[in-house]
């Protein structure tokens, strides 16, 4: 609470709120909203491309690391990564094309976000003992960030 916030008597609270908040006859409650991850009528938000980059830039240095190298990525682990990538690249797809709430998938409400969250959980999870991919694996982590 900051001295402000103390003098006037309010509360900040950040994040979800179930109940009620406040009552009386002079209660009153300021709701804000910040930025998403939505997406604009004319295609998909900056975040939702920058994910999309993200997810194609990480396939293609997996793709290039076992062709050059079979033996870097953990056994199964590509193969796990591979088709992580690929649900998350149809999750950003529907992103683009979903009004809304960020974070809606192509299957609608806040799923999205929990299916987003989860393969950048099991994406770095299966690659955390790969170097040479640290980088893109950052990168997406950093691209995901709104929906997790």
């Amino acid at each position: 609470m900051t001295d402000e916030s103390a003098r006037s008597g309010s509360i900040h609270i950040a994040g979800s709120v179930t109940g009620v908040v406040q009552s009386g006859s002079h209660a009153r409650a300021d709701y804000r909203q910040y930025g998403s991850a939505e997406a604009d009528a004319d295609g998909p938000s900056a975040a939702t491309a920058q994910l999309l980059e993200a997810v194609s830039t990480l396939h293609d240095e997996l793709r290039a690391l076992r062709a050059a190298s079979p033996g870097a990525v953990p056994p199964g682990a590509a193969e796990v990564v591979a088709a992580v990538l690929d649900e998350v690249r149809e999750e950003a797809a529907g992103l683009g094309s979903q009004s809304g709430e960020g974070g809606q998938g192509a299957q609608g409400g806040r799923s999205g976000t929990g299916r987003i969250q989860r393969a950048v959980f099991t994406i770095t999870g299966a690659l955390a003992s790969v170097t040479s991919l640290a980088e893109a694996v950052d990168t997406l982590r950093r691209a995901a960030a709104p929906w997790c």
